[in-house]
């Protein structure tokens, strides 16, 4: 466009800036690039390119503005059906793993204040353990801290089910990108299949078994 001497200033809108062009501007031109969204009907508000403003008197242009608008963020392509199949495999694989050890946080938490699966069969010995103390404290005696021990251990395994399943289910990328993560998940699982094995009985080592297998399987069909 160009501005007349004589004629009054105007102001130029381009992409949420201004530029005002006067009487001592005896030539300007505006070059728009923009890569147009079919959805938009205003080229100066469509996202991508680059806009520029350029001022001359004589055969070679001078930038006096230019600005990069924010870059197009177009979708991604879908992925294939195969890798689609696998990815959502490997999902599934840690979505079930996280899952089982949810299970049992929660059966556990259950029976830890309802019913006598969790009391010993001898009832003897357990008013033995109310009266008795422990050693790093007088404040709380072993029945009770038995009871807490016991609860603390469930929200444990609730917790890493909720968070790995979560990961799994919602922010796949994020978790299979992260050494971090999928080390934490795999040295938590095989810790507690050996605290299963040494002290635990055949329910909680097949469970956790499981766990860790569908854990190490969907790393593995992530990777291949």
């Amino acid at each position: 466009m160009r501005v007349e001497e004589g004629e009054r200033p105007f102001q130029c809108q381009l992409a949420g800036g201004g530029v005002e062009i006067g009487p001592a501007q005896t030539e300007a031109v505006v070059s728009v690039k923009l890569t147009r969204d079919p959805g938009c009907d205003n080229a100066r508000r469509c996202k991508g390119g680059r806009i520029g403003l350029y001022s001359s008197t004589g055969p070679s242009a001078r930038p006096m503005y230019q600005r990069q608008s924010i870059p197009d963020i177009r979708p991604r392509p879908a992925l294939a059906r195969p890798e689609r199949t696998v990815w959502m495999l490997a999902q599934i694989l840690v979505a079930v793993s996280a899952g089982i050890l949810l299970a049992l946080g929660i059966g556990h938490l259950f029976l830890t204040f309802v019913g006598p699966k969790l009391m010993p069969r001898d009832r003897s010995l357990r008013a033995a353990m109310t009266g008795v103390p422990l050693v790093i404290s007088r404040q709380t005696d072993m029945w009770r801290a038995w009871i807490g021990f016991n609860a603390t251990h469930s929200i444990a395994l609730i917790l890493f089910g909720l968070v790995y399943g979560h990961l799994a289910i919602t922010r796949a990328g994020l978790l299979f990108d992260d050494p971090v993560l999928l080390v934490v998940g795999f040295a938590t699982l095989a810790g507690l299949l050996v605290l299963a094995r040494l002290y635990f009985f055949a329910g909680p080592v097949l469970g956790v078994s499981i766990a860790l297998g569908c854990y190490l399987a969907g790393i593995a069909v992530n990777w291949s």
